[in-house]
């Protein structure tokens, strides 16, 4: 199943977290695969956290809510033997955010790097996207 904003699940609420992780508790699927917001943690951000710092400091807040809920489940994966996938820009600041350091250190994580065309992404144009999106695991 697909939990996320587009299907009803909004992930920033506790309650919806917990459901989830019960979910997953009682169901154990064998990869979970994240994508949490990345706008807040981008290059981009670091020149909007300047420029417009109570819009950023709002969109940073919510983001690290699920950045932190994602590296939760990583963790939990583990814990279980399973795996997860975590797609974020290359450089993405999420990663300096509680669990993630320690489970950047976890001796099964691992990291690899493409681009975006090699999954088929296209931009609104039909082009291949520029930019290299590393996934952790």
């Amino acid at each position: 199943p697909n939990f996320d904003i587009v299907t009803g699940c909004d992930l920033s609420l506790a309650s919806e977290r917990a459901a989830f992780m019960q979910y997953r508790k009682r169901h154990k699927p064998l990869v979970v695969a994240m994508s949490p917001i990345c706008g807040p943690f981008s290059g981009w951000s670091r020149m909007n956290r300047k420029m417009f710092p109570e819009t950023w400091k709002t969109k940073h807040q919510y983001a690290t809510v699920l950045a932190r809920f994602c590296g939760e489940i990583a963790f939990a994966q583990y814990e279980d033997g399973l795996d997860w996938l975590n797609e974020q820009p290359h450089n993405s600041d999420l990663y300096s955010i509680s669990p993630w350091p320690q489970i950047q250190a976890h001796s099964r994580t691992v990291e690899g790097k493409f681009d975006q065309c090699q999954v088929g992404a296209v931009t609104e144009d039909g082009e291949a996207p520029r930019k290299k999106f590393p996934c952790r695991r």
